[in-house]
């Protein structure tokens, strides 16, 4: 018996050696902590903790604080041929990030990848079940371009090509045009639907910030208001109680009739009227954007709450 447990506490041992807290970031309204894999050597980790700080902070200046009050993250060695391999999000009472990266790249490389604002983004809003994937799925989607911009690591032209890049593999994945939705979301693995699913709830984020500006606030504004009252709530949030409560901060039901129209969707339409009406054009599948002051305007109202000059 004490040698079972003589065993049982140097793997724990080790697990908590592998994974050890390095890094705590400063953001306003959060306790972050970064662990780090051991193998990761000590001038990797001030790297990638530059990466992760400016992914935070670009979070928090979307409307002025950090979503939830924790976060963990940990940050494991896996040699690719990319600087982030890959990454995803724990839900739980302490929510938590996880990036699977290689060391050896370059700052600018970590800057260039889209999956930390990709998981960052996912803290915006809690888990609405797997029926309704395709509303974080969405909301992250939209976000890992708009992040950057915010933290001013990529061009609203990049942002705005990098968007409609997505869009386009969305369609592209529309294979399954059998499918509504609605159907298609709990099947997202089975069918490998995961571009129309992810790109189908970043068209309707965009759809729904424009209704938002009509009537005179935003979708940053929106997502404050439900941080404020409800991000921290222990509820099990599904997509007819999240809209809804979106919806109590508005005027009009924009989150509630859109998200009835897309869930019949059988693939994703053509964005051309609604990029148009942000001053995006797109010809043979290149970016341009209008520098109008109200086109101005309206992307500004995606990026942030208090409208900065970039």
């Amino acid at each position: 018996m004490f040698s079972r447990l003589l065993i049982i506490g140097f793997l724990l041992c080790s697990l908590c050696a592998r994974n050890a807290i390095a890094a705590s970031l400063q953001v306003t309204g959060a306790d972050i902590e970064v662990a780090f894999e051991s193998s990761i050597a000590a001038n990797d980790q001030a790297k990638i903790t530059v990466w992760l700080q400016r992914n935070s902070e670009s979070l928090a200046l979307l409307y002025g604080r950090f979503p939830v009050n924790q976060l963990t993250i940990n940050v494991v060695s896996n040699p690719s041929n990319q600087a982030v391999p890959f990454a995803r999000v724990k839900r739980g009472r302490i929510d938590g990030l996880v990036f699977y990266v290689d060391p050896s790249y370059p700052l600018e490389d970590f800057f260039a990848d889209w999956k930390a604002p990709h998981e960052f983004a996912h803290l915006l809003i809690p888990y609405p079940g797997y029926d309704d994937i395709w509303l974080s799925e969405g909301l992250a989607s939209l976000y890992q371009n708009f992040l950057p911009v915010v933290s001013g690591t990529w061009t609203e032209q990049q942002a705005w090509q990098g968007l409609v890049d997505g869009f386009n593999r969305g369609r592209r994945d529309n294979n399954q045009t059998q499918y509504s939705l609605s159907e298609l979301a709990p099947l997202m693995h089975e069918t490998s639907s995961f571009r129309r699913v992810y790109w189908s709830g970043a068209a309707f984020f965009l759809a729904a910030a424009k209704q938002l500006q009509l009537a005179g606030t935003s979708l940053p504004q929106t997502l404050e208001q439900f941080q404020r009252c409800c991000r921290q709530l222990r509820i099990n949030w599904n997509g007819d109680k999240f809209v809804q409560r979106l919806d109590q901060f508005n005027k009009e039901q924009v989150f509630e009739t859109l998200y009835t129209m897309w869930q019949q969707q059988h693939s994703i339409p053509q964005q051309t009227e609604l990029l148009a009406w942000y001053g995006v054009q797109v010809r043979s599948q290149q970016v341009s954007l209008s520098y109008q002051m109200d086109h101005v305007e309206r992307r500004l109202a995606l990026y942030r709450v208090d409208f900065p000059a970039f």
